[in-house]
């Protein structure tokens, strides 16, 4: 019971900070973490106490009001994979990312999300799943006002960690990176 109430606790939060997000850059929450949106480039940023800064680029995609996410599916499919950049080693779920340069997919699913670090980074490539570095579950949630479009965000928690945000519709999603 008190892990659902914290999960539905930090959803409420996503929710909220969602609206702050769009007011400015960054901001300071209550508790004194730096929460970062996402930038006109279309380029996600978070920086580390130290100074290094982890960055995912994705495409803009409009939220289809009749159609969620494709359940069980890869998504994004049409080859337009988030690119994650980073200068340092990072740790998800379990699993190391080295520094360097790595696609990322999501496979939605119905209670959980999965996240795919994909090492090729080919931008005219096909999605090869020989090449996944990792798969890793992403908690999920209910956010309170839809998304019009899909978005990334981060959210800087810890001197080394942070986590990144992701929105579609009425879904959030959210996966913890940590500085190694």
């Amino acid at each position: 019971m008190r892990n659902t109430f914290g999960v539905l606790a930090a959803v409420a939060l996503l929710a909220v900070s969602v609206s702050a997000q769009d007011k400015e850059d960054k901001e300071n929450d209550r508790a004194g973490r730096t929460v970062t949106k996402s930038l006109s480039a279309p380029d996600a940023v978070c920086t580390f106490a130290d100074g290094k800064q982890l960055t995912v680029r994705y495409k803009r995609t409009a939220v289809d009001r009749n159609e969620d996410l494709p359940i069980g599916k890869l998504w994004p499919s049409s080859g337009s994979a988030m690119l994650l950049f980073t200068p340092v080693g990072l740790a998800i779920g379990g699993f190391e990312i080295p520094a360097g340069a790595f696609s990322m997919y999501i496979i939605p699913g119905s209670d959980d999300w999965t996240l795919i670090v994909n090492k090729n980074v080919d931008e005219s490539a096909k999605y090869d799943e020989t090449q996944d570095l990792l798969r890793t579950p992403m908690k999920t949630g209910e956010i309170g006002a839809p998304a019009e479009e899909f978005r990334v965000y981060f959210a800087h928690i810890a001197p080394r960690q942070c986590n990144m945000r992701l929105y579609y519709g009425r879904r959030g999603s959210w996966a913890e990176f940590r500085e190694r």
